[in-house]
């Protein structure tokens, strides 16, 4: 009966409409209790989702219907709280205000020898940024400066120094203008340096009046003194004009001559002398930093063969670290050490160690890179050069070359008395050959080193003579030749043939 009744009143489906509409009225009442609209219903419907939307924040209004693709949210609408970046300006050309001022900068630096200030103020300039009227003008003085520079690295103290205590020293014999520097004083001599260089002792009794130059002005009227007296001996006049100096010379006197005479402003100190001098060696031979740096090394060479004939092991060890440090790229240590078979030997002979060999030159388009200090061409070498360009002059070597004793040759007992007579003369003249020798140092003696050498090898040549009868002496007797005799043959060789080479190198 109870199915009957069922059956009648439809209560199976009446109670499916009823959910039905429950739901319908939840779903309603949940879309407004959330504030949701129709368009809300049919996007949730497009995203299959059966979970309902977030309520929209009523502040700010929806966003309007996009056309993007479902993955592609598109465009925000609301503005970008951050600020756009900043426009920068177009680079603006130098004015010429700003030209003419940089080359007065310039030009006064110089002028005051300031050179290394002079070329970091051009460097400053950024050469895209020229006017191109003034382009000529700027390259001309940008190449001015930096060729002043890199000649002053080529100096012997490689950057601006200080100028140095000097003093005035008059003779008894009443001699004045003797200008000297690195004084030291005792109770007996007077030790000190001329400005070219030339380190000398004097005894006190021979020194009437000594007088410090201890304001700048005069120290400076020394140093042009002395400069003007240089000048007279090459052959450059000096013009004084208001604001700088200026020379001149004939045709023949050539640019290392006016280098040389700006080294010796750079050793002492003289700025404002400097650029002038670089100007006018420029100007005679623009390719004046190869010349330099050949010059340099010949007389470096010069100096390792002074050493190695006079057999002062460390000096020539010395002076070999520097030439082989700074020149080994120069065509005088190719042809005068490396490939000169005579050089080699003595060298080997005397410190026990072979020479490098010679390196290529760096190609022209490379960039020069700024040498170490090259040594002192008027004084006696200085030791290996550090990593540090720029240093002072070091002292002069602690080994006194008139220290070196060679003795006499020693002979067996019983031996030829004409033997004994041939080694005699030669000893007497190689010992004289070793007083002239050692008064050839072109750095002490730059005016008379060459005859000094001259004599050297003329009793050098006697010696040999003397030592080479007396070997023959020995055969003829059929006795053995002692070693010391063979020593002594093969020094007065060594130092024959390096003071030929030097003479041949001073008719240069």
């Amino acid at each position: 009966m109870a199915s009957r009744v069922g059956k009648g009143f439809g209560f199976g489906g009446k109670l499916c409409a009823v959910l039905i509409v429950a739901a319908v009225c939840g779903f309603v009442w949940a879309m407004v209790e959330r504030g949701l609209g129709p368009s809300d219903l049919v996007r949730i419907f497009r995203q299959g989702s059966g979970e309902v939307a977030a309520a929209p924040d009523r502040t700010t209004p929806p966003p309007p219907p996009s056309s993007a693709k479902p993955h592609d949210p598109g465009p925000d609408p609301r503005p970008d709280p951050r600020p756009d970046p900043p426009r920068t300006a177009d680079p603006k050309l130098y004015s010429a205000s700003a030209m003419e001022a940089l080359f007065r900068d310039v030009e006064s630096r110089l002028r005051a020898g300031q050179i290394k200030e002079a070329r970091d103020k051009v460097g400053q300039f950024n050469k895209l940024l020229v006017p191109p009227e003034q382009a000529a003008k700027f390259r001309d003085v940008e190449a001015r400066a930096t060729a002043c520079h890199k000649l002053l690295l080529e100096t012997s103290p490689g950057a601006a120094i200080p100028m140095p205590e000097m003093a005035e020293i008059v003779t008894a014999s009443g001699t004045r203008g003797i200008f000297v520097k690195n004084l030291f004083e005792s109770q007996d001599e007077i030790a000190y340096e001329t400005l070219t260089g030339i380190r000398a002792r004097t005894p006190r009794a021979q020194v009437r009046e000594l007088t410090k130059l201890a304001e700048p002005g005069r120290r400076a009227a020394a140093l042009d003194h002395e400069l003007e007296r240089l000048c007279q001996g090459r052959g450059v006049t000096v013009k004084r004009d208001p604001g700088a100096w200026t020379f001149a010379a004939g045709s023949s006197v050539p640019g290392l001559a006016f280098f040389d005479l700006a080294d010796f402003c750079a050793r002492n100190g003289h700025a404002p002398r400097l650029v002038p001098l670089f100007d006018e060696a420029l100007r005679r031979d623009p390719s004046l930093l190869d010349t330099v740096h050949e010059a340099k090394a010949d007389r470096m060479i010069d100096v390792l063969l002074y050493f190695v004939s006079l057999h002062a092991k460390e000096d020539a060890k010395t002076a070999y670290a520097i030439l082989r440090a700074r020149y080994r790229d120069t065509r005088a240590y190719r042809e005068k050490v490396d490939t000169d078979a005579d050089v080699t030997e003595a060298y080997l002979v005397l410190v026990g160690e072979r020479v490098a060999r010679a390196t290529a030159p760096p190609p022209p388009e490379d960039p020069p890179v700024a040498p170490p200090p090259p040594p002192d061409p008027v004084g006696h070498p200085p030791p290996p050069p550090d990593p540090d360009p720029v240093q002072p002059d070091p002292p002069p070597s602690d080994e006194d070359p008139d220290a070196v004793k060679m003795g006499k040759t020693e002979l067996p007992v019983g031996s030829p008395e004409a033997i004994f007579k041939l080694c005699a003369q030669g000893d007497a003249s190689f010992d004289q050959a070793m007083k002239h020798l050692r008064r050839s140092d072109s750095t002490a003696n730059p005016g008379g080193w060459a005859a000094e050498n001259k004599k050297a090898l003329e009793l050098f040549s006697k010696a040999f003579d003397s030592y080479q009868a007396a070997q023959t002496e020995f055969d003829k007797a059929g006795l053995p030749v002692p070693s010391s005799l063979v020593k002594r043959f093969r020094d007065t060789t060594m130092s024959r043939a390096l003071c030929r080479k030097r003479a041949v190198s001073s008719k240069k």
